[in-house]
């Protein structure tokens, strides 16, 4: 089950790698990410229980192994997908855990 989920994750995001390689442009994924697997900061509750339930949108363009052998997916978060907000507002470039994202 988990090995599914992985997978799913991962074609999604190849997919899109893929997509930006070939045409030059983003292909948004939405996924979740568990934030009871993130680091020891010390968020409250409140945080982390509504961040497990609220989708990220994400422009990937390229997936790598951190120095730790976790694999990382590295993009654009694109929190204002309106055209008149992300003019006004640069997008945040971000990268994740692949371990921890659901799609």
């Amino acid at each position: 089950m988990k090995t599914e989920k992985f997978n799913k994750v991962l074609n999604k995001m190849l997919s899109a790698i893929d997509h930006h390689a070939r045409t030059g442009k983003h292909k948004q994924v939405d996924f979740h990410y568990r934030a009871e697997k993130r680091t020891s900061f010390g968020f409250s509750d409140w945080k982390k229980k509504h961040q497990v339930e609220s989708t990220r949108s994400f422009l990937p363009e390229e997936i790598f192994l951190s120095s730790d052998g976790m694999l990382l997916v590295r993009g654009f978060d694109n929190r204002y997908n309106l055209k008149q907000f992300s003019k006004a507002v640069p997008q945040h470039f971000r990268s994740y855990r692949l371990d921890r994202m659901t799609v």
